[in-house]
């Protein structure tokens, strides 16, 4: 399964709501699915 997750926060920013976006989007990945974060950000870039 696709799942796209957007979120104000997410990693690196350091705020509880960042890390809790980080630990779905990780099981979610754990679990077999093929997962994108659309984020709020200060410059574009690709993380993974």
């Amino acid at each position: 399964m696709k799942v796209l997750i957007i979120s104000n926060d997410f990693y690196p920013v350091n705020k509880i709501g960042a890390l809790r976006i980080n630990a779905f989007a990780k099981y979610f990945h754990l679990a077999g699915h093929s997962v994108t974060v659309l984020a709020e950000g200060e410059k574009d870039e690709c993380v993974q």
